[in-house]
């Protein structure tokens, strides 16, 4: 079948499918929030900046300090912590150039590696997402140097932007690092990464927050599946929502979390942003209210991309949605009206298994083929 975008063959396509080449399979996932999204940048840099502001400085520097902000959300039956830590690397260009060996890399996995330079088994190690996350956990200075050991250069000499154009000149770069409570663990979910410059005319706070552009970084492909087990937990207590025991309050609530979730996850290379929308309409459609849209003006896979912590998200959920008044009819149709409770219940468990069976197989199926760790 023809299609009339580009790239179109990678809608729907795993980023953590172990079948790609190892040149194609790692790491870095990114969404830019230049042009058209940078209203959403704007939004980001200012809570980044609302972060940083009560650093201690002078005036014309920049904050130089790891700052790291939990938040404990206890709202309608939603009891998840987040985490955001920010980190200011004043000098990304030449941080990242440090010479590493074999020798350190086999420490850190407990492994001895076959390869003639630390170059070829980066290479190499970088599609085996047992080995990276293996990495991570012991030597997390490494892991970083190897992820963004290239990416920060670059950006820091202007590749993602003309280096000569006044707003994107830089002198350090600023990474925001976005994690979410899954079981009774912090998970990584991704982060920001943005630029700040010195003139020593201006605050270069508040230029950051003005000129800036922030790049969202997606979660490490290595926790998509432990995401994704996650979301689907969330999904059927959303399709398990009683209105006659819950408030709509609750079911909003347990959509913005798959959505805020699913949108770090990114678990496909193209095709997440209709795929989230279409599991929202999804829930909302299942419980009746039928004719719910989303408002005017709002993007609705980038709303939670633009905030760092979830229950900023929740907070903004109502500014990106009109839940149409519940259609009685609908409702009572999914329900079996007067059926026992327990009946109800068996019946929404076996329609929200064949929502999630459908999903599968209109876009997730090639997931069904990969092998596991």
């Amino acid at each position: 079948m023809d299609q009339d975008t580009e790239n179109a063959q990678a809608f729907g396509s795993p980023r953590y499918a172990r079948s790609l080449p190892s040149c194609n399979r790692y790491f870095m996932s990114l969404t830019p929030l230049g042009h058209q999204y940078k209203p959403y940048s704007k939004r980001v840099l200012s809570s980044l900046g609302r972060s940083l502001q009560s650093t201690t400085r002078s005036p014309f520097s920049f904050p130089d300090t790891t700052c790291v902000q939990t938040q404990k959300v206890n709202k309608n039956t939603i009891e998840r912590s987040s985490k955001l830590s920010t980190e200011v690397f004043v000098d990304a260009g030449k941080l990242f150039q440090v010479e590493h060996t074999i020798e350190e890399l086999e420490e850190a996995l407990g492994k001895k590696m076959n390869y003639r330079s630390f170059v070829e088994a980066v290479n190499q190690i970088g599609g085996d997402y047992a080995l990276m996350l293996t990495l991570k956990k012991n030597n997390r200075a490494l892991y970083d140097s190897i992820i963004y050991g290239g990416f920060f250069p670059n950006l820091m000499m202007g590749s993602f932007n003309s280096s000569l154009d006044a707003d994107y000149l830089k002198s350090g770069l600023v990474l925001a690092k976005v994690y979410m409570q899954i079981e009774d663990n912090l998970y990584a979910m991704g982060g920001h990464l943005t630029w700040y410059y010195l003139d020593h005319k201006t605050d270069p706070l508040e230029r950051m927050k003005e000129r800036s552009i922030s790049t969202v970084l997606h979660q490490d492909p290595f926790l998509i599946e432990d995401t994704l087990h996650d979301i689907s937990k969330v999904f059927e207590k959303a399709i398990l929502w009683d209105k006659e025991e819950e408030s709509l309050e609750v079911l909003k609530n347990r959509v913005a979390l798959i959505r805020y979730m699913y949108a770090y996850a990114m678990p496909n290379f193209r095709g997440d942003g209709a795929i989230g929308d279409w599991l929202e309409m999804i829930i909302y459609h299942f419980h009746g209210f039928t004719d719910t849209q989303y408002k005017e003006g709002v993007l609705p896979p980038f709303e939670p991309l633009a905030c760092l912590q979830f229950q900023e998200y929740l907070d903004r959920y109502d500014e990106t949605i009109d839940i149409a008044p519940l259609d009685e009819k609908v409702h009572d149709v999914l329900l079996v009206k007067n059926a026992p409770q327990e009946a109800r219940k068996d019946t929404k468990i076996i329609l929200s298994g064949a929502l999630l069976a459908l999903l599968i197989a209109l876009m997730l199926s090639k997931w069904i083929d990969e092998p596991a760790f």
